[in-house]
């Protein structure tokens, strides 16, 4: 049988991290890259509320714009009505995933005619 060659691998047992033909952050390819951010967004919370917003609206098909997202380094704050309970638990916990570790702050109330 005519098995692949498999690809070297150093001590680290890993070869895409070892392999010298693969570029490197100081490599010649990388020069004159520079980390925008998110692209449209001067602000990455800015860009954070958009995008749970956007997972909000897609996920649990909730109108966003009756909810004040609040987004800083260390917390997210919500606030706003929704329909039932489980959509306030919802929206905390999709918060919570998009926000990484930021702290999430829960003022939404239920009211059942939010939609």
């Amino acid at each position: 049988m005519n098995n692949p060659k498999q690809p070297e691998t150093t001590d680290s047992g890993n070869s895409a991290i070892d392999d010298p033909t693969l570029p490197t952050a100081s490599s010649e390819k990388d020069e004159g890259y520079q980390n925008r951010g998110a692209v449209g967004f001067e602000d990455a919370n800015l860009a954070l509320e958009h995008s749970l917003r956007s997972e909000l609206a897609g996920k649990l098909h909730l109108d966003t714009t009756k909810l004040v997202i609040t987004v800083t380094d260390e917390e997210i704050s919500l606030s706003g009505a929704v329909e039932n309970t489980e959509q306030k638990s919802g929206v905390a916990s999709l918060a919570a995933v998009v926000g990484a570790s930021r702290k999430i702050i829960d003022h939404l109330h239920i009211t059942p005619s939010a939609r």
